[in-house]
């Protein structure tokens, strides 16, 4: 009996699993828009507003080619901040479970390594720390993911920080949330990353 209790709750959550729709944020677009892929990724929402003059959230775009994006839209647009009072802040609203965060980034306005280089943290915990996307990407108009498994308990929190002392600003060009299904290993929530193209980088 227990058996058969188990086996028909595992089916239940692996049907909750599959129903769970991602979750595509266009940072700095101001409407959705559909990739080469037919996904559709939300226009820019769930970022805190500060007052202006003090952390008001900003846009920048590029028509650059960049390089190692399937679709480079996702990456010719940002929202970055000004400073930490308070820190920009997406709070995104998703059911409970297993998720896969990936957050792109391409560095489209400094030339160099050590220019931008800021903190990210998830759901309150350090993710990535001096966080340099030049030097993981590579160069500049680079596409660059860094991805990490988290468990959501209905709202995951994404706060970028600045250093001390700031190394200018820091910035997102999208974020993604997708549900892991009953096929995919959720033992470990232990941080990973990986990057777009060839190039291979470690965690930061």
């Amino acid at each position: 009996m227990r058996k058969a209790f188990r086996i028909l709750l595992f089916l239940l959550v692996a049907q909750v699993a599959y129903a769970q729709t991602p979750v595509r944020i266009a940072c700095g677009q101001d409407k959705p828009y559909t990739d080469a892929s037919g996904n559709t990724w939300a226009a820019d929402s769930g970022y805190n507003i500060g007052s202006p003059g003090i952390n008001w959230p900003r846009t920048f775009s590029t028509t650059h080619l960049i390089a190692g994006a399937p679709d480079p839209t996702i990456f010719q647009h940002e929202r970055w901040s000004l400073n930490d009072n308070p820190a920009l802040v997406y709070t995104i609203l998703v059911p409970s479970g297993a998720w896969t965060l990936n957050l792109y980034f391409s560095e489209n306005y400094y030339t160099a390594v050590g220019q931008r280089i800021f903190n990210v943290k998830v759901n309150g915990y350090p993710f990535l720390t001096n966080f340099d996307i030049f030097a993981m990407a590579g160069a500049q108009f680079t596409a660059n993911v860094q991805s990490a498994i988290l468990i959501s308990t209905g709202t995951v929190t994404i706060e970028f920080d600045h250093l001390s002392p700031a190394v200018d600003n820091p910035k997102i060009n999208a974020i993604e949330l997708l549900p892991i299904t009953t096929g995919e290993s959720v033992l470990s929530a232990k941080k990973k990353v990986k990057t777009s193209g060839d190039k291979s980088h470690g965690t930061r």
